[in-house]
């Protein structure tokens, strides 16, 4: 028996659970202008939002990852924009386009009225689905992995709760 969608997004712990779930996804619009998520070997479909603002809050919760998680996360980003790209570029009827655009409407003005900034999609989109958090390293994780204290620039990912990063190359990210 498959697994509900929405119940493994919410039992991901890490970047390896979810980039099986991406890897299977498919995007799709309903008639009446919902942008969904289904994915093959899973039950039911979630909102197109789902999976990246999952992603995100993986990396607010999960913010050491090891190598393998970093290589998979770098790799799954890509593929959460493409499904985006693929919905919003998608060839519908009149009908469900005019559905869209006003579903996509009313979505804008709520997150307006709501204080939300840019919601899921526009976060996604400005921070590049948050690629500099899988090359750079926590200050424990640069010692541990390059032997020496992190010095330089700051890499400040702006997210609660996650501490300062720094790159590879020493370099504090901002």
């Amino acid at each position: 028996m498959a697994i509900d969608l929405q119940t493994a997004l919410n039992n991901a712990t890490n970047f390896i659970e979810i980039a099986s779930i991406v890897r299977n996804s498919k995007e799709d619009i309903s008639f009446f202008g919902g942008r969904y998520i289904y994915a093959e070997g899973y039950e039911g479909s979630v909102e197109i939002d789902a999976i990246a603002e999952r992603f995100m809050t993986l990396q607010k919760t999960h913010f050491e990852p090891d190598e393998e998680e970093r290589k998979i996360g770098r790799k799954t980003i890509p593929l959460i924009s493409k499904l985006y790209d693929s919905n919003y570029s998608r060839d519908t009827n009149f009908l469900t386009k005019i559905f869209c655009v006003f579903r996509d409407f009313l979505r804008n003005i709520y997150i307006f009225f709501s204080g939300q900034g840019y919601g899921t999609r526009g976060s996604w989109g400005i921070n590049d689905g948050g690629m500099d958090f899988f090359n750079s390293y926590t200050s424990s994780q640069y010692q541990e992995l390059f032997g020496e204290k992190p010095e330089g620039r700051l890499f400040k990912i702006v997210r609660p709760g996650c501490p300062d990063r720094w790159s590879a190359t020493g370099v504090k990210v901002l």
